[in-house]
């Protein structure tokens, strides 16, 4: 990226129609929020309905969507179209940050609720400055790690609370003193000049092919990448590139699976790569529409993993929670609460306990909903909305 270019924030939220009160809370959360708060950055902030071409609104909101330096999300209300924007975004790998309104009474789902979420309150002048400092923290710890510079390092530590995510490991292999080199060298080019890709370092080629979508590209730079790295940054990025339904990423991952599974012993970041490995399952899965087949195949890798003494008990309780979440997606909620409260017997994540309070809730068995919410309020450090979703069925954390 070009050090003069104008940097883009695309900003994602429900929009409503005119003289609605989603309309009056979308403009809010622009306005009073986001513009003042990116104005010391140079961003120019954009959002769905003020774009002036009207007839290509929808090609370039995808754009937008997949190609702006940051999105800011808003999942106020659990809008189905922000939601859906919001998968897309997951899967380019670039900065994001998800937002919330402290007044919200609806409980994220927990596909996203793992990922850490400014909450913001705009009821008063005081709230408001207080979220536009917590909306800049954010945003000066993606300008420390490079994205100021424009480098392809683009950060994405920050969107992970629960588990070390795929992403994270994938901006870990770009800030290395390699790949940033050669960012520096190529960030005024052409993205589509194929032979940047080649003179440019494993880390740098394959993020570049992968942000424009060339997934063919993208694998033949992990081949180069697979000499220089070690086994779990490369099972990092290619569970990248299988997050967004790529069969033959696909295959070489479960080919890495079954190498796992058979020798444990051999492998110093099992339980990491196992990890990774069930992250990019499931967002392959839920990313393709493919639930069926990804429930049945998290299962089966599920139950080969749960007997096998190598694996940390926190790894396989990971793992079967991603099954309860592809269930959540497929509406199948026998199962889902089935394998997430196997993923609480081996682990006592509070991740865990919310998911199922979230499915009993869905379910209307208040019995066993309030049951999952007081082992949830026992739990240390919960996030804001495990407390939200403890305080509208009248609990307190800690109690």
């Amino acid at each position: 990226m070009s050090a003069n270019r104008k940097k883009t924030c695309f900003v994602i939220s429900p929009i409503g129609g005119e003289g609605t009160d989603v309309r009056q809370g979308a403009d809010d959360f622009l306005e009073l929020l986001v513009a003042p708060a990116l104005e010391k950055y140079t961003f120019e902030v954009i959002r769905g309905d003020r774009i002036a071409n009207s007839s290509t609104i929808t090609s370039d909101i995808v754009r937008l969507v997949q190609e702006s330096d940051l999105c800011i999300i808003d999942l106020t209300g659990n809008n189905p179209n922000v939601f859906y924007e919001c998968g897309r975004r997951h899967e380019t790998g670039r900065p994001f940050i998800q937002m919330v309104s402290r007044a919200s009474e609806t409980p994220l789902p927990f596909d996203v609720s793992g990922i850490r979420t400014v909450t913001y309150d705009l009821t008063s002048p005081r709230a408001v400055l207080d979220s536009q400092r917590k909306l800049q923290e954010f945003i000066d710890a993606l300008v420390a790690s490079g994205f100021e510079a424009g480098s392809s390092g683009e950060s994405l530590s920050s969107l992970a609370q629960a588990i070390e995510r795929i992403e994270r490991k994938v901006s870990a292999l770009l800030s290395s003193p390699q790949a940033s080199q050669h960012s520096r060298e190529s960030e005024s080019g052409d993205d589509d000049i194929d032979i940047k890709d080649i003179v440019a370092g494993p880390q740098e080629g394959f993020l570049r092919a992968f942000k424009r979508g060339d997934m063919d590209r993208a694998l033949g730079q992990l081949a180069r990448l697979k000499k220089a790295v070690s086994p779990l940054e490369y099972l990092s990025a290619l569970a990248l590139v299988v997050s967004v339904g790529n069969e033959r990423a696909f295959e070489l991952m479960d080919e890495i699976k079954e190498s796992i599974l058979k020798r444990p012993e051999d492998f110093v970041d099992r339980d990491k790569m196992m990890t990774a490995i069930g992250q990019a399952l499931q967002s392959c899965f839920t990313n393709t529409g493919d639930l069926e087949r990804g429930m049945q195949f998290i299962e089966a890798l599920c139950s080969r993993l749960l007997p096998e003494d190598a694996f940390e008990r926190k790894t396989k309780a990971f793992i079967a929670n991603k099954v309860g979440m592809v269930a959540w997606a497929a509406d199948q909620y026998d199962k889902c609460i089935q394998f997430t409260k196997l993923a609480l017997d081996f682990h006592d994540e509070p991740a865990y306990a919310y998911n199922l309070s979230l499915v009993y809730d869905h379910l209307d068995r208040d019995t066993e909903r309030d049951a999952a919410l007081k082992r949830l309020a026992a739990m240390p450090n919960l996030d804001p909305d495990h407390v939200r979703m403890l305080r509208k069925h009248g609990m307190q954390p800690g109690r």
